[in-house]
C-alpha cells in the first residue's frame, strides 16, 4: 500500500463529499474495540467500496484493506486500486498481506461476506443465508471468519512460541514484519459486523447516467442500471445509516484440543501448511459467518419504503386496498414497531408519524406510491390500490432488478427482520373494520399515555417537592406499585375516555361519579376528599369504571410520605410533614409555626425544590424559577392531584345517535376540562366529542417549556384521525388559541365539514397586558423568549378573578414566556397561511376555508381585544362565514353565567350545515 497516495485518496473523497448530497450517519461507534479488526458489511452498491473504508479509516484512524473484484485491476485503475489499499479478490498473496496488516496493526480490513453486490436484496430462504443469481444460489462466503482466525492463531502461536521455540518465535516475526511483538501479543482478533441501509432508494436519471449516455455507445444494462441508482444516490440526496453491531471476540474459538495441538506444535507450520485443526476451524468459521450475517442484517435500518412494500407484498384481495387504509396500516405498523419491535429505526420513524394520515408533508407515503405506479407495482382505480403480485412472486434479472422492480427489492431487504415480518404481515391480514377499531385505540391511547408521562413527570408532587425522593405517589393502593421517580402503571390514574357518561361539568375538585365501558378493566374508586385516600380494585378486562368522592374523612393510613419519602407507596393524610408541606402552607420542623415571608432561604429552598422534574430519560431535573410554585402548592393532596388529572386529561363522548363527530379543543394554558359542560351538550344534542389535550397542559406550566406549537398541532390532527373512526361528518372548534390550532388544521385535511372559533387571538399584542406582564416588560419578555438561550425559564404570572372566576382550577396562572413564543409563532403562520404567503421554496402556504365558518367573541373580552378578532374574521378566505359578538364581560364564554346562549349559537351552526 502507497501512504502517500492512500492519505490523498482521502482527502480526494473528502472534498467530492462536498458535492455529494449523500447524508451519512454512524451509529455504534463505541463499538469498535482495540485489537485486528475485519469488518463485514452488505453490499449493496459499488460506492460501499470507497465512503466505507474512508469512514472506517476516520473512526481508527488507520488504513483499510477492501477486496475488489479482479476485473478491476487492469491498465492505469490497477495503479490507483492499489495505491487505495484495495486488494485484488484473485492476489495470490491476498490472504498473507491481509493477516500480515492485522496482527501488525498497521491496517484493518473490510470484506463483503456476500461475495457480490446482492442487488435484488434476497438474502435468506427458509431461515437460512442463501444468495440468488439469475436463477443460481450459493451461501456467503466464509473468507472473513477464515482470515480473523488465521490471525488470531498466529498471535497465539507467538504466546507459545516464545517461550517453548525461541527459534520458532523469532522466524515468525521476521516473517510477518513484526516490529512491536509485546504490544500484538497483548491485543486481540475481533470481527466488526456493519450494517448500511439507504433511504430512499430510488433509480432515476442523473448527471452520471446522462454523460454515459454522451460518452458511452449503447452502455450495458448492467452498467446503466448501477449509474442511474448510485448515481441518484450520490447526486440526489439519499439517507445513508451505517450500524456498527457487537464485535465477534475471536478468541473465544481457541478452547480445542485439535487447535491446541497446533498452536503449541515445536515444529515449523507455515501460512501455506494445512493444519491438523483444519476441520474444527472450518466448522468454527462456518459459525461464525452464520452469526456476523445474522448480526448484519438485524442491524437494517427500518424505513417508511419497507413498511409500505411490506404490508402491500403481504396484503390478499382482489377488490384492490383502499389508499386511506392503507396509509392507516403503515400508520399502525410505525406505532407498534417503536413500541415492542426490537430494530433500528430510520431518524424519521421518531416523529410524530399522524402527517400519513393528514397531507403527508413529508411525502412518505406520496414518493412511495409514484415508485409504485411508475413501476407498475400496482395501478390506482377509485382511490383504490391494485397490486401486481408477480412482480413479488417472480424474479427479475438480477442486473436491472433495482430499475424494473424496486418495491420488491425494499421489501426483501427486510425479510430477515422475522419478528418484524410477523407483525407487519399480521397488519396486512386484517379487515378495513379491524384497522378503524385499531386505529381508535392506538390513537386514544396514545393521547392518554402522553397525557400519564406529562403528569408524573410534572404534576406528581413527590417528582416536585423533594429530590431527594427515590419512590413516587401511588393512587393504586392494590399494586403498590413504585418506581424511582416516575408511575409506570398505566391504570394507576382511572380513565374512562371510550364512553364517559358523567363529567364534572363544574371544574370542581371532587371526583364525579363515572361508568362505561373501558379496556382498562372493571375499576372501583373511593376517594376521600380530606385524606387522599384512593382505594381500588380491578376485576376484569372489559367493564365499568365507578368512581364516588367520599366526605368522610378516614384516619387509616393508605398511603404515609414521611420527612420528604414514601413509605409503603402510600400518602399519609394527603398532606407532607416534617418542615415540608401540610395543608398547603410551609411548616417549619422544629417549632411547627408557618414560615413567614422574612424566612427567605428555607422558602426559596422550598421553591427549588417543587422544581425539581423527571424528565423522559428519568433523569431528574431543576427548573430554576420559582413563579409556578403557586399552581403546585393548590394541589398538595391525593383528591387535589387526582382533580388536576381529571381536568387534564383527553376526553371522548361517544353518542348513540347521528354519525356527526364534534373535535373540541382547549385554550392556551386551560384543559379539556373547562370544556366538559359545553361537550356534554353536545353530546347530549347527538354529536360524537372529542377533546384532545394540548402538550404541555394540564400539569404544571413547567411542562410548557418543553412543548411547541406543532405539536399541538399534531394532537388536534390525531384527533380528527380518531374521529374519522367514529364519524362520517366532523366539525372543527375550539377555545382561544385551541380555535386557531384548528384553523391551522385546515392546511393538512380536507375532510372537516365546518368549523367555529370562539374568542380567538389574532396576534400576540390582541392580549392585554394583564395577562402578559406589567408595562414595557412585555418587549423585553419576548425578546427573550425569541433569543436561543434566554428568556425560556421566565415565567409571567397572571391572576384569574372576577367575571373569569369560573376557569379557576383549569387553567395555571402563570406561563412561560417560550410558551408565549409558541403562541406568536402559530398566529404567524395562520397570518401567512390567510395572505397567501409562501416558504423559501415557493410551496404554497395558504390555509383555504372551504367550508362554512362561525367565529364568536365576547364584546368586552378582557383577555383578547375583539377587534383582533375580527380582523382575523375579515381576512379569513372562507365563503360562508359569520361573526357573533356576545354583550359578556369574561374570555370563557363557553362556561359560566349566559353560555347557553352561546351553545346555541353553535348548535345553529352546525345544524345548519349538516
Amino acid at each position: 500500500m502507497n501512504r502517500f497516495a492512500y492519505y490523498m485518496s482521502g482527502y480526494a473523497f473528502r472534498a467530492f463529499s462536498g458535492i455529494s448530497k449523500a447524508r451519512i450517519t454512524i451509529h455504534g461507534k463505541e463499538k469498535i474495540p482495540e485489537g485486528s479488526l475485519i469488518f463485514t458489511a452488505n453490499h449493496f452498491t459499488r460506492i460501499e467500496t470507497v465512503f466505507l473504508p474512508y469512514h472506517i479509516h476516520e473512526l481508527t484512524k488507520k488504513p483499510v484493506w477492501s477486496l475488489a473484484a479482479a476485473e478491476l485491476f487492469q491498465g492505469g485503475l490497477k495503479g490507483i486500486l492499489e495505491a487505495m489499499g484495495a486488494v485484488s479478490t484473485r492476489d495470490p498473496q491476498r490472504d498473507f498481506l491481509i493477516v500480515k496488516s492485522l496482527l501488525a496493526g498497521t491496517a484493518e480490513c473490510i470484506i463483503f461476506p456476500e461475495g457480490m453486490m446482492v442487488k435484488n436484496k434476497k438474502i435468506t430462504r427458509d431461515g437460512e443465508f442463501r444468495l440468488y443469481q439469475d436463477g443460481e444460489v450459493q451461501r456467503p462466503h466464509t473468507g472473513a471468519a477464515i482470515l480473523a482466525l488465521t490471525t488470531e492463531f498466529y498471535r497465539e502461536r507467538l504466546r507459545r512460541m516464545k517461550t517453548i521455540n525461541p527459534v520458532e518465535f523469532k522466524r515468525l516475526i521476521d516473517q510477518y514484519e513484526l516490529s512491536f511483538p509485546e504490544k500484538i501479543l497483548e491485543q486481540q482478533t475481533f470481527i466488526v459486523p456493519v450494517n448500511i441501509t439507504y433511504y430512499p432508494v430510488r433509480a432515476k436519471e442523473n448527471v452520471l447516467s446522462r454523460l454515459a449516455l454522451t460518452m458511452m455507445e449503447n452502455p450495458s444494462q448492467r452498467v446503466m442500471d448501477e449509474l442511474l441508482t448510485e448515481g441518484t444516490m450520490l447526486f440526489s440526496g439519499v439517507d445513508v445509516d451505517i450500524r456498527i453491531g457487537e464485535s465477534i471476540a475471536i478468541k473465544d474459538y481457541f478452547f480445542n484440543s485439535f487447535v491446541e495441538s497446533d498452536v503449541t506444535s515445536r515444529r515449523r507450520v507455515d501460512f501455506s501448511n494445512r493444519l491438523s485443526s483444519h476441520h474444527v476451524m472450518k466448522a468454527a468459521a462456518q459459525d461464525i459467518m452464520n452469526r456476523y450475517m445474522k448480526s448484519v442484517y438485524e442491524m437494517t435500518t427500518l424505513n417508511y419504503d419497507h413498511i409500505f412494500a411490506s404490508i402491500l407484498k403481504y396484503y390478499v384481495g382482489n377488490d384492490g386496498i383502499d389508499e386511506y387504509d392503507f396509509r392507516c396500516r403503515a400508520y399502525l405498523a410505525t406505532f407498534s414497531c417503536s413500541m415492542s419491535l426490537y430494530c433500528n429505526f430510520h431518524r424519521s420513524l421518531y416523529e410524530n408519524q399522524i402527517h400519513i394520515l393528514t397531507n403527508d408533508r413529508f411525502h412518505r407515503y406520496e414518493d412511495f406510491l409514484s415508485l409504485a405506479l411508475e413501476t407498475g407495482i400496482v395501478e390506482m382505480r377509485e382511490n383504490r390500490l391494485f397490486k401486481d403480485n408477480t412482480r413479488f412472486d417472480s424474479p427479475s434479472a438480477f442486473h436491472t432488478v433495482r430499475v424494473d422492480n424496486p418495491v420488491s427489492v425494499i421489501a426483501n431487504e427486510v425479510e430477515p427482520l422475522s419478528r418484524l415480518q410477523a407483525h407487519l404481515a399480521d397488519i396486512a391480514a386484517k379487515t378495513p373494520s379491524e384497522i378503524a377499531q385499531l386505529m381508535l385505540y392506538r390513537i386514544e391511547d396514545k393521547q392518554y399515555n402522553q397525557y400519564i408521562n406529562d403528569f408524573n413527570n410534572f404534576a406528581c408532587p413527590v417528582n416536585l417537592l423533594d429530590k431527594n425522593i427515590e419512590a413516587v405517589w401511588s393512587a393504586n393502593s392494590s399494586s403498590g406499585n413504585t418506581t424511582s421517580g416516575k408511575c409506570k402503571d398505566k391504570d394507576l390514574f382511572i380513565d374512562n375516555m371510550a364512553d364517559k357518561k358523567g363529567c364534572d361539568e363544574k371544574g370542581q375538585n371532587e371526583l364525579s361519579e363515572t361508568s362505561g365501558n373501558t379496556r382498562h378493566g372493571k375499576i372501583e374508586v373511593k376517594e376521600n376528599i380530606h385524606h387522599g385516600k384512593i382505594e381500588t380494585k380491578e376485576n376484569t378486562y372489559r367493564g365499568k369504571i365507578e368512581t364516588k368522592a367520599d366526605e368522610v374523612g378516614d384516619n387509616n393510613l393508605d398511603g404515609r410520605l414521611q420527612d420528604g419519602r414514601l413509605q409503603d407507596g402510600r400518602l399519609q393524610d394527603g398532606r407532607l410533614q416534617d418542615g415540608r408541606l401540610q395543608d398547603g402552607r410551609l411548616h417549619d420542623k422544629s417549632d411547627n409555626n408557618r414560615i413567614d415571608h422574612g424566612n427567605r432561604s428555607k422558602i426559596e429552598s422550598a421553591n427549588k425544590n417543587a422544581l425539581l422534574v423527571i424528565n423522559s430519560s428519568n433523569e431528574k431535573v431543576e427548573i430554576d424559577n420559582e413563579n409556578h410554585i403557586s399552581f403546585i402548592n393548590r394541589y398538595p393532596t391525593a383528591r387535589s392531584r387526582m382533580a388536576v388529572y381529571n381536568n387534564g386529561r383527553p376526553r371522548l363522548l361517544k353518542s348513540d345517535s347521528g354519525d356527526t363527530g364534534v373535535l373540541l379543543i382547549h385554550d392556551y394554558l386551560s384543559t379539556p376540562g373547562e370544556l366538559v359542560s359545553f361537550a356534554a351538550y353536545l353530546q347530549k344534542n347527538g354529536y360524537t366529542v372529542y377533546m384532545p389535550r394540548l402538550p404541555g397542559h394540564g400539569t404544571s406550566p413547567a411542562n410548557l417549556l418543553e412543548t411547541t406549537f406543532e405539536q399541538w398541532i399534531e394532537s388536534v390532527e390525531e384527533g380528527l384521525v380518531l374521529l374519522r373512526t367514529l364519524c362520517r361528518k366532523k366539525i372543527v372548534g375550539g377555545l382561544g388559541v385551541g380555535a386557531l390550532t384548528g384553523f391551522a388544521l385546515q392546511s393538512r385535511v380536507k375532510d372537516i365539514d365546518g368549523f367555529f372559533m370562539v374568542s380567538p387571538p389574532s396576534r400576540i399584542k390582541d392580549y392585554s397586558s394583564g395577562f402578559l406582564v406589567p408595562g414595557g416588560l412585555w418587549q423585553q419578555m419576548i425578546k427573550r423568549a425569541r433569543h436561543p438561550s434566554a428568556g425560556k425559564d421566565m415565567f409571567i404570572e397572571y391572576a384569574i378573578e372576577g367575571s373569569e372566576s369560573d376557569s379557576v382550577g383549569f387553567r395555571y396562572t402563570s406561563h412561560p414566556a417560550s410558551g408565549l413564543r409558541q403562541v406568536e409563532m402559530l398566529m404567524n403562520m395562520i397570518e401567512a397561511g390567510v395572505k397567501e404567503k409562501h416558504d423559501k421554496q415557493g410551496e404554497q402556504k395558504q390555509i383555504r376555508l372551504d367550508v362554512p365558518v362561525l367565529v364568536i367573541q365576547s364584546r368586552k373580552n378582557p383577555f383578547v381585544d375583539p377587534d383582533g378578532t375580527k380582523k382575523l374574521f375579515d381576512m379569513m378566505p372562507a365563503s360562508v362565514k359569520e361573526y357573533y359578538l356576545f354583550d359578556f364581560d369574561r374570555h370563557t364564554i363557553l362556561t359560566g353565567k349566559g353560555s347557553q346562549r352561546v351553545y346555541g349559537a353553535v348548535s345553529e351552526f352546525i345544524a345548519s350545515i349538516l
